[in-house]
């Protein structure tokens, strides 16, 4: 309580302080500048639809992506990328729970549908995680892992190569980026399964955008034999 009293939640968007029992929340001023995305949506990765007559995006429609489907909490716009910077670059580590807050609140009939084993966070080179202090991923997916009651393991799927920003990449370019820049820690993997069986996993990251990312780690793991991988992010 003392800690609350010295460093009051702050509202994400707007930073004005709130109260206690507003922690990973936003005020109600600026609670509907974050609209989440509705349907349609793309049946396999969630992204929009401007309309009901496709059932798919025009990327999933053109591609073979290996996992099973995923979901995305907001569109990609100038105030969720302003929120994804913060968490990822300014120390805002509180932005991670209302993210985590907000996908449970808007997506947890999807995530549950999926029945997942185990949450597995999009690594981070060690690189950028002694940079940043922490790997923005990891800390959604432990809250939500949390509401999930399920394991969340950041030590199996492991960022082995320090890539250059997908963002900044074309579609090519975004593959060649990430060849052979994961890994499996098939011993650690070897120990989960004999606590738990592993058939789904449910990847988290922050941002979804051409899918080359979420698919490599897709495969890795089936590699390793996990049958389903589906994904959470938050932005698309």
């Amino acid at each position: 309580m003392a800690i609350g009293l010295l460093f009051p939640p702050v509202c994400p968007v707007c930073e004005a302080a709130l109260p206690l029992d507003m922690e990973g929340k936003c005020c109600k001023k600026c609670s509907d500048k974050l609209v989440p995305i509705k349907e349609p949506k793309c049946f396999k990765c969630g992204k929009p639809l401007e309309s009901t007559d496709v059932e798919y995006c025009e990327l999933c429609r053109n591609e073979s992506f290996s996992f099973v489907k995923g979901v995305s909490l907001y569109p990609y716009t100038d105030l969720s990328r302003e929120l994804v910077l913060k968490l990822k670059y300014n120390g805002r580590g509180d932005i991670a729970r209302f993210f985590a807050n907000q996908i449970i609140n808007n997506l947890s009939d999807e995530l549950l549908s999926y029945n997942p084993d185990v949450v597995i966070p999009v690594p981070v080179h060690k690189k950028r995680l002694v940079e940043r202090g922490y790997n923005q991923a990891m800390l959604i997916a432990k809250h939500l892992s949390e509401y999930l009651k399920i394991p969340c393991c950041d030590n199996i799927l492991i960022r082995s190569k320090d890539t250059a920003a997908q963002k900044q990449l074309g579609k090519n370019s975004r593959l060649l980026n990430l060849y052979d820049a994961f890994s499996i820690d098939k011993e650690k993997l070897m120990k989960l399964q004999k606590k738990t069986s592993i058939n789904n996993v449910l990847l988290v990251d922050d941002i979804y955008t051409s899918g080359s990312t979420i698919q490599c780690c897709t495969m890795y793991l089936m590699e390793a034999g996990i049958k389903n991988v589906y994904f959470v992010a938050v932005c698309t």
